[in-house]
C-alpha cells in the first residue's frame, strides 16, 4: 500500500513540474483587410492628414488629391475608427466609426465647408462596363447649391442622366458613351432646364475618360477658386 501511494504521488509530482515547464505560445489574431482611397474636398486652408485604426493613410494631403492605403482589423472587429486631421495642427476635423467589409474597395471624400466639414465612405463596384463604353456615378459635394440635375451628351431632356440629386449624395451608376462623355455635360438646379446663364457647370471636350473604363465624378468648388464650381473625374 505504500508503495502505491508513494509511485503515485510521484507520478503527479512529475506531471506537475512537465506542465508548468511548457511555454505559453500566444496565439495569433487572424486579421482582414479592405483598401480605400481618400479625396480631400474640403475648402479649407490647411491640408489634411487621414489616420484610420491609428494607420496613416494619407499625411498632408492637398485639396483634390487622393492617396489611398490598406485598413487592417482583427477578425470580427471590422468597427474601425476613421479620424480627418488639420495636418499642421493635429487637431481632428472630422472622426467617425464605420463598418467595412473584408476584401472589399472604398473611396472616402472630407467636404462641405470648415464650419459644416462632412465625411462620406462609398463601396466602389469595379463591375466593367458594357463594351465601348464608360460607366460613372456622381457625388454631389458642393454645399452652395441643392439638388442638381446632370445631362450628359446634350442639353435636352433625353440627355438628362441623373434626376434630383441632394448635396451628400452619389448617384447609382450609369453607362454612358464615350462620344457623350466627350461632348456638352451640363450640371443645372433640379427642374431648370440648360442654360448658359443659369447653369451651375457646363463643359464640353472632355478627353479624361476611356471606353471599357469606370469613375466617380465629384462637385466641388474649384481648386483654384472655391466661390466657383468644377467636376473632378476620378479612375477607380
Amino acid at each position: 500500500m505504500k508503495t502505491f501511494f508513494l509511485s503515485t504521488v510521484l507520478g503527479l509530482s512529475i506531471l506537475s513540474c512537465s506542465t508548468s515547464d511548457e511555454p505559453n505560445v500566444p496565439i495569433e489574431p487572424i486579421m482582414e483587410e479592405a483598401s480605400i482611397t481618400t479625396y480631400n474636398y474640403l475648402p479649407t486652408d490647411f491640408n489634411l492628414d487621414w489616420n484610420i485604426n491609428e494607420s496613416n493613410i494619407a499625411t498632408n494631403q492637398k485639396y483634390a488629391f487622393g492617396d489611398g492605403g490598406k485598413i487592417t482589423w482583427e477578425e470580427g472587429k471590422n468597427n474601425v475608427n476613421i479620424e480627418v486631421l488639420n495636418a499642421d495642427t493635429k487637431q481632428t476635423i472630422l472622426s467617425d466609426i464605420k463598418a467595412l467589409t473584408k476584401d472589399t474597395k472604398y473611396i472616402g471624400f472630407a467636404y462641405g465647408s470648415s464650419a459644416e466639414p462632412n465625411l462620406a465612405i462609398f463601396e466602389k463596384d469595379l463591375t466593367a462596363p458594357q463594351d465601348g463604353m464608360v460607366r460613372l456615378r456622381l457625388f454631389h459635394a458642393l454645399e452652395s447649391t441643392g439638388a442638381v440635375d446632370i445631362y450628359i451628351g446634350g442639353e435636352t431632356v433625353d440627355y438628362k442622366k441623373v434626376t434630383n440629386l441632394s448635396y451628400k449624395a452619389i448617384s447609382e451608376y450609369i453607362e454612358v458613351s464615350l462620344q457623350d462623355m466627350s461632348g456638352l455635360v451640363v450640371y443645372t438646379q433640379t427642374g431648370v432646364m440648360p442654360n448658359d446663364e443659369t447653369d451651375i457647370i457646363r463643359y464640353s471636350g472632355n478627353n479624361s475618360s476611356e471606353e471599357d473604363k469606370t469613375y466617380t465624378h465629384v462637385l466641388a468648388p474649384d481648386l483654384n477658386d472655391f466661390n466657383n464650381s468644377k467636376v473632378y473625374i476620378l479612375t477607380q
